[in-house]
């Protein structure tokens, strides 16, 4: 897989000394929330607490993501998308060792907060470098560079499995992690693109007067995140509760889905390079919109990993996209849409319970496809102030 991507990335003619720096980040960050999500199960026996108090935990991470747009927004225009990666990735580092010897649950929470909002800097940090690796080469590479992000928390899995088969403590799993990620970020750091906190203020100054394009780009990845999140945690469960497949195959909507979508980054950065981002993300919610409703009023298992693939495959442009608009627009712009794709990705899963509860887990994906539909006029708006107030990155076709 990792051959399937240098490969595109020699096609595009992208050169690795500029793309391999930036790619590791991402990464890193996927091998950071990939080891401590796979090891969950371990910190609900260590902590002796229950599933509610265990979301409780993750909570805090997300409202750290949240809380983290004063501090990414100062960062970026302060020190520099380049120094800001490198300082919060070591911070991350940090935090995993810590996380692994707590045996108190208010300190678990504690640093899961600062663990959402270390990990909401990285990921504003890192999408601003990728978008300046786009704007340097001129040609499209962000989705592909999300894959990798994928692709870290799927290796951050075989990792676990690893560990727990040699029965090895908690501490030594992440603090393994911990150094692998230090001594990487601090090979890559003279090697990553440059993009000096100076550009980004005059950037930030330049571009303060479109606020509204900020808060549209904000609403639309908050649509986006509420799509994944809600496919990733009640795909397995549609199976279950409304089709009533068998115990073994409720994993199956899950996995279809994240395969799609990550199939769907590595092909996105090709259609990126022959239109523009905000034509892709119209089409693309559209496209969730039929394929997830079409699905749902068919019924039946086929209909259903048929749709779920279809959504995997189109909702993996959007995120990418709109973080490489955002990145564009400068640091303020990226900070704000960090922090709404956070929220969405926190409220989607809670908002599909409370609508199943009450109206059933179709209505509940009835609304998930109405998303798409949201996406795609909330990309129309922006097309039409786009014209007025700014330019996307230059395409080059192939």
């Amino acid at each position: 897989m990792v051959n399937f991507i240098a490969k595109g990335m020699r096609n595009q003619q992208l050169p690795l000394r500029l793309v391999g720096p930036v790619a590791l980040l991402f990464l890193l960050l996927g091998l950071n929330v990939g080891t401590w999500v796979s090891r969950l199960a371990d910190f609900k026996i260590i902590l002796a607490i229950t599933d509610s108090q265990l979301g409780l935990m993750l909570l805090g991470c997300s409202v750290g993501a949240v809380c983290a747009y004063p501090v990414t927004l100062r960062m970026l225009t302060q020190v520099g998308a380049r120094r800001t990666a490198v300082i919060a990735i070591c911070c991350a580092a940090v935090l995993l060792p810590l996380l692994a010897v707590s045996t108190n649950y208010i300190l678990s929470v504690i640093i899961m907060f600062f663990e959402g909002v270390i990990c909401a800097v990285i990921n504003a940090s890192m999408n601003m470098l990728g978008s300046q690796l786009e704007k340097k080469t001129k040609r499209r590479v962000i989705s592909r560079l999300h894959a990798i992000f994928s692709l870290g928390v799927g290796a951050s899995a075989l990792l676990s499995m690893f560990f727990l088969w040699a029965e090895l403590p908690l501490f030594i799993h992440f603090s393994s992690v911990s150094l692998f990620s230090i001594f990487c970020i601090l090979k890559i750091t003279h090697r990553l693109i440059d993009v000096s906190a100076q550009t980004e203020k005059n950037t930030e100054e330049k571009k303060s007067n479109v606020s509204g394009v900020f808060v549209l780009l904000g609403v639309t990845v908050f649509f986006s995140t509420i799509i994944e999140g809600g496919m990733f945690d009640w795909s397995g469960l549609y199976l279950n509760d409304v089709i009533g497949v068998a115990h073994t195959l409720i994993p199956v909507g899950m996995l279809t889905f994240s395969f799609a979508m990550f199939v769907g980054r590595l092909l996105a950065d090709g259609l990126r390079e022959k239109t523009n981002d905000l034509l892709l993300i119209t089409i693309a919610g559209l496209l969730v919109f039929f394929s997830l409703s079409i699905g749902v009023f068919i019924g039946g298992l086929w209909a259903s990993i048929v749709s779920f693939a279809a959504v995997g495959l189109t909702i993996a442009i959007v995120t990418p996209s709109i973080y490489a608009l955002s990145a564009n627009q400068g640091p303020a712009c990226l900070s704000l849409v960090t922090m709404l794709g956070s929220s969405g990705g926190l409220l989607g899963p809670p908002l599909i319970g409370f609508g199943s509860e009450y109206f059933g887990l179709k209505v509940s994906f009835y609304f998930v496809a109405g998303c798409g539909l949201a996406i795609t006029i909330l990309s129309m708006l922006l097309t039409k102030v786009s014209r007025k107030h700014w330019q996307q990155p230059v395409v080059v076709n192939s």
